[in-house]
């Protein structure tokens, strides 16, 4: 039995005044190095040291003895184990160390491929004033302990009822237990046979007890309980009157099958059924009016019961001949209505809903192993051999309509200019662009000098042009810059494309302002992050485009 901790009562006395009702919920197993587990635990025994603590398992199970007594209950499993254990302690839900015993070191085999695991049923005994009413237990400990002996009787008497249904009362395999004379003696030889469904066997040819002819000979069989185990055993007796079924003292049931009957003289008349040593041979003495014979017992019978021809089915008539040929497969029937979504297939069900979207798209494969030899490709077989290499290089074309020329001065509708003559063309452009600019046919000059801005109030050579809506072009340390002046009121300004200074580093803005200190012009300035912030650039000429 247990020994109830002093935490354990003080646990059972606040649940009690609270109302509650206590809850032992786990099994500790421990292993503690040097515990003598030939005195009992002291009332103040501690909770198991966690480094000492091999496994916690939930309680199985509950029930009350009597109501001052209540045992717990758990199974380790063969799944369970690897560890050895001196130490259990019931341990309540807060925690609390309920109840401990010790036990001489127990080893718990886990399975696994090396071994077989064993099943451990731990039930361990509390005992305190009315525990059963406080824990709420009421479910008697007899009621839940381990019994699978009803089980496994049933396992036998469904077996034996197979048996039985197979082989009928009585049936001898060849010569097992045949009686015969030998000499003064009568004889049973060696064998097996099935009585009642109940297997028995004759392991060595025996003599059978003298008696007074004439006499009845049968054998006895019943099963037979050794330790924990039933097994069948078999008698050979002789009476003068057949005995019938019946149960002995132990509960035993017995079951009787006569083999022979010996005559006054002893002459031994045979009793048994027999077959084949073989089973699928037929059961020679074995038949009467209502038995029937699976087909493979029968002898001289057809390898095969049908036989098949493509979807054509015959089968086998009771006078040995083939019946008629029934082809089986039916009209082809109408393509089921169905829709596709890339690779996704759905079926219409018969009601006319959709049935599952199926993708039938699998995962992408494995880059085929294949080698290349200058345009050939080679690819690998399964089989890790090499499949035919194809040249995917096609024949050679003729040749094309179109040649390449640096001239700028054919007209050749099948010749194609090279990058020289499309930049001396761009050469020929920009020079003609500078020329009529210059000659005032493209551009009128406005204003010419070096400075960063250009205002009407302040330099006079501005030739009395005012800044009026139009297109322009300025000349500066950037390059020719175009803008379109569309405002000439208000402050605006006018961002040129990056494209137009590509080897520039600013952000550009060509400013035209109506500002008191400076008056209406252009001013050409760049962003410079540094800290001078806007600064001007020089400008050398400015035109009014024509």
């Amino acid at each position: 039995m247990a020994i109830l901790t002093t935490a354990g009562e003080l646990y059972l006395a606040s649940k009690l005044a609270a109302g509650q009702v206590p809850v032992i919920a786990a099994f500790v197993y421990a292993n503690i190095v040097g515990l003598d587990t030939s005195v009992q635990p002291p009332k103040s025994e501690p909770m198991a040291a966690a480094q000492n603590i091999v496994d916690e398992q939930p309680v199985t199970q509950q029930g009350f003895v009597n109501p001052n007594q209540v045992v717990f209950s758990n199974i380790l499993t063969s799944t369970m184990g690897g560890y050895d254990y001196n130490w259990i302690g019931l341990k309540a839900d807060d925690g609390t160390l309920f109840a401990v015993q010790y036990t001489p070191t127990q080893h718990k085999y886990e399975r696994n491929a090396q071994q077989d695991g064993d099943t451990q049923n731990w039930n361990v005994l509390t005992e305190f004033n009315g525990i059963a009413e406080l824990t709420q237990i009421n479910i008697p400990a007899a009621s839940w302990q381990l019994d699978i002996t009803s089980r496994t009787e049933k396992m036998d008497f469904y077996n034996t009822e197979n048996m039985q249904d197979l082989f009928g009362e009585k049936v001898f395999i060849g010569v097992g237990f045949e009686v015969f004379k030998d000499g003064a003696d009568h004889k049973i030889k060696a064998g097996v046979g099935y009585v009642q469904g109940l297997r028995v066997v004759q392991d060595v040819e025996t003599i059978l007890p003298p008696g007074s002819l004439p006499l009845l000979v049968y054998v006895d069989a019943y099963y037979q309980y050794i330790d924990l185990d039933r097994v069948i055993t078999c008698e050979i007796k002789s009476a003068s009157t057949l005995p019938v079924d019946y149960i002995d003292g132990n509960g035993c049931a017995h079951k009787i099958a006569q083999i022979a009957s010996l005559a006054a003289d002893g002459t031994v008349t045979d009793s048994r059924i027999i077959i084949s040593a073989n089973p699928a041979a037929q059961l020679d003495n074995k038949s009467n009016s209502d038995h029937k014979h699976r087909y493979d017992e029968l002898t001289n019978r057809p390898t095969e019961g049908h036989q098949w021809s493509g979807t054509a089915v015959q089968f086998l008539n009771p006078d040995g001949s083939w019946g008629t040929s029934v082809d089986l497969k039916g009209e082809t029937g109408n393509e089921p209505a169905h829709g596709w979504a890339g690779t996704s297939l759905t079926f219409k069900k018969p009601d006319g809903t959709d049935g599952d979207t199926v993708n039938l798209k699998g995962e992408t494969g494995d880059e085929p192993a294949h080698s290349w030899a200058g345009t050939s490709l080679t690819f690998k077989k399964p089989d890790g051999t090499d499949g035919d290499t194809v040249n995917l290089k096609g024949e050679k074309g003729e040749t094309g309509p179109v040649s390449i020329s640096d001239s700028t001065t054919t007209e050749s509708s099948n010749t194609a200019a090279s990058s020289a003559a499309v930049k001396a063309v761009q050469d020929a452009l920009d020079s003609l662009e500078t020329k009529l600019i210059n000659a005032g046919s493209l551009a009128t000059l406005v204003w010419q000098g070096s400075e960063g801005h250009v205002t009407e109030g302040i330099l006079s050579s501005f030739d009395g042009h005012k800044v009026t809506v139009g297109e322009y072009l300025i000349e500066s340390e950037l390059g020719k810059l175009r803008l379109y002046v569309n405002d000439v009121d208000n402050t605006v300004s006018y961002t040129i494309p990056g494209s137009q200074f590509a080897t520039s580093q600013f952000d550009v803005n060509i400013k035209h302002t109506p500002d008191g200190s400076i008056g209406d012009g252009f001013h050409l300035r760049v962003w410079n992050t540094g800290p001078q912030g806007y600064e001007y650039i020089s400008m050398t000429k400015i035109y009014r485009i024509n």
